[in-house]
């Protein structure tokens, strides 16, 4: 399904409910009432996390993508390592800017993005400015669009 964009809708928790009966009935040889339990307990976390991501990603990452021109065939390496510092920042609790930098320093560093388009990207979303060469009296700001080598 090349080309779909998930969308948050009010079918969303019922489709996931449907979906996750489906899954733990194991095709209907669990009764109903056992299964509906864990269902029920699943698609409030679902909900909750869902929620608190699929937000943070629309009404922070996306407008900065969209400022800085990220291509998009490199939006969602861009989103997945948003929900991947966004996860732990979560799991940390962390709070200041220096600990998010911290984590932030560590994923682009894991992934081998420094100095691209995703890392800019990514720092502007959590609040966190880059460092540009022109701070440290250097050129001016590049930005490279190409991926990384491995």
């Amino acid at each position: 399904m090349a080309g779909r964009r998930r969308k948050l809708s009010s079918s969303s928790n019922p489709r996931y409910r449907a979906k996750m009966y489906d899954y733990m009935s194991r095709g209907g040889r669990i009764p109903m009432v056992l299964t509906m339990e864990v269902v029920d307990a699943m698609a409030t976390d679902w909900d909750k996390n869902f929620g608190d991501y699929h937000h943070d990603a629309e009404k922070k990452l996306v407008p900065e993508m969209d400022r800085l021109g990220v291509p998009n065939v490199f939006k969602g390496i861009t989103r997945a390592l948003f929900y991947k510092i966004k996860k732990e920042i979560d799991k940390k609790g962390a709070k200041t800017t220096e600990a998010k930098e911290e984590i932030i320093s560590k994923v682009v560093q894991e992934q081998n993005v420094q100095g691209t388009v995703i890392e800019i990207a990514l720092r502007r979303a959590f609040g966190v400015e880059a460092p540009t060469p022109t701070e440290e009296g250097g050129e001016e700001e590049t930005v490279s669009v190409t991926p990384p080598k491995t």
